[in-house]
């Protein structure tokens, strides 16, 4: 997974040189735009068709939003050297069938490898009744990226229900963990931050259980890699 990651980092960074923009894979905000109207959102993320990788999207909720293009832009080549990269291109729209929250989840991976690398970056938007799109931010990393705090709208709707979590081990510990309520929602608000001694990659899994039920209507994960330090920084999510 560091691998595939720094891959891509250097593709970002190279895509960033080219067009002189200081972009990266790491910034979820440099990957995605949304268009003046707020109807239709972009995505750019850095690939390479040569490695036999290549991005594919699964919308958690077809009547919600629909695709409106995807496709692989390769890098101006005038010298025509071998192994040069590109850029996923693929932009989204509201149906105006339904409205709420929806997700866009982008695999980048090779087709014919069931167990290889791969990287994972998850889009999570609300579709308004106008068919305006707004992006839904639900974590982030202090200054000093030693905590990691998720904020998650607690009705998802109508339904109600809880937030429950799980760590994939020990490197994490909850700090904080409470329900705060705002004008207009609640908000399930916790934070977490690395154990002394631990380093080393961690994920954390968050599922939102309706009321009444035992299955998840949301499910959201973060990849993170604890460093000497106990910075914390995010892979994928």
């Amino acid at each position: 997974m560091k691998k595939l990651f720094a891959m891509l980092l250097a593709l970002a960074m190279a895509l960033a040189c080219a067009s002189g923009v200081a972009e990266t894979a790491a910034e979820p905000e440099t990957w995605y735009s949304l268009n003046e109207s707020e109807e239709i959102v972009t995505v750019r993320l850095p690939a390479n068709a040569t490695t036999g990788y290549e991005w594919t999207y699964e919308i958690s909720d077809p009547a919600k939003l629909e695709v409106v293009s995807a496709e692989y832009i390769p890098d101006e080549n005038r010298e025509r050297l071998a192994g040069v990269g590109g850029t996923y291109v693929a932009s989204f729209r509201g149906t105006f069938e339904k409205f709420g929250f929806a997700s866009v989840k982008f695999t980048y991976a090779r087709s014919f490898e069931t167990d290889g690398d791969r990287l994972v970056r998850t889009l999570y938007l609300f579709v308004v009744e106008n068919n305006q799109l707004q992006v839904v931010p639900w974590y982030e990393l202090s200054a000093e990226n030693k905590v990691l705090t998720v904020r998650l709208d607690s009705a998802q709707g109508d339904k109600g229900g809880s937030w429950l979590f799980s760590c994939s081990n020990d490197s994490l510990e909850l700090l904080t963990m409470e329900t705060i309520e705002n004008e207009n929602n609640e908000q399930w608000v916790a934070s977490f931050a690395s154990l002394s001694g631990h380093t080393g990659d961690v994920s954390i899994k968050i599922v939102h259980i309706p009321a009444g039920q035992s299955d998840p209507d949301d499910t959201r994960e973060l990849k993170l890699t604890v460093s000497d330090d106990a910075a914390l920084s995010i892979l994928c999510d």
